[in-house]
């Protein structure tokens, strides 16, 4: 393995997306011969033998008359194999990139604990297409709960309409994120409006950055202190004379 290892070059990853899938009742492809994709969701194999049980559905599903069945497989099976071969991509572009962004992060953090709190109805993307339990073979070997979390399968769940629900996710999320936003900074503006009332602004001058500058997400926390900047010279210019020349609030 070693000597394999070291003498093998490595070889280009490859996308393929087409369609149809089949020429009348003579020929069908599958697995990675109708949608190879990048390994990095992890899908590849799954989506191989998910190709198998589909066709196997339409199959009984019109009675063995191949034409009909693969004409019906290609239309069926076709938008998960594009989603899945898109989104395997995504998760590439996501671990090289995204995960160095704190929002990224937050989004997540978000994301899971809103699973935590809604299991049923927040579900995130990556846990859609992968483990759950088989509660059917759990039942019938009644098996215990150890064993039960051993026995898994890969969701049914067709992979283009997991993308059209965390599409729907994503809008939540972002909406949530913006309300956040929004409140951090109608709060600076209340802060200004109270550093406004004071009798010396420059008591207060170091308060305002620090607060904001206690925020752990750097793209909110930059975005906040320039709407507090903002803000502070609007009040600096209302009231000169509680302001010297080398006051600066929100700058440090």
């Amino acid at each position: 393995l070693k000597e394999i290892y070291q003498s093998s070059k490595a070889l280009p990853m490859v996308s393929i997306k087409c369609s149809p899938y089949h020429v009348k009742d003579k020929v069908v492809i599958m697995g990675d011969a109708a949608h190879a994709m990048v390994p990095f969701y992890g899908q590849g194999m799954n989506c191989g033998f998910e190709d198998c049980i589909v066709l196997n559905d339409m199959l009984d599903k019109h009675s063995d008359d191949l034409e009909l069945a693969l004409k019906a497989y290609t239309e069926h099976r076709n938008p998960d194999a594009k989603a899945i071969v898109d989104l395997a991509m995504y998760n590439y572009v996501e671990m090289r990139k995204s995960v160095n962004s704190k929002m990224f992060l937050l989004r997540k953090k978000i994301d899971n604990m809103l699973h935590w709190i809604f299991p049923n109805s927040w579900v995130p993307l990556y846990t859609m297409f992968l483990v759950k339990i088989l509660k059917a073979i759990a039942t019938r070997e009644k098996l215990t709960l150890e064993k039960i979390t051993r026995t898994v399968s890969f969701s049914r769940e067709r992979y283009h309409l997991c993308i059209a629900k965390r599409q729907k996710q994503d809008k939540v999320l972002s909406s949530f994120i913006q309300v956040g936003v929004v409140s951090l900074m109608v709060g600076g503006f209340l802060l200004v409006r109270r550093l406004n009332q004071t009798t010396d602004i420059r008591e207060n001058s170091i308060v305002l950055p620090s607060l904001i500058l206690a925020l752990e997400n750097d793209e909110i926390k930059l975005l906040i202190l320039a709407f507090i900047k903002r803000m502070v010279n609007g009040v600096r210019l209302k009231h000169p004379r509680r302001w010297s020349t080398t006051s600066h609030v929100g700058e440090s």
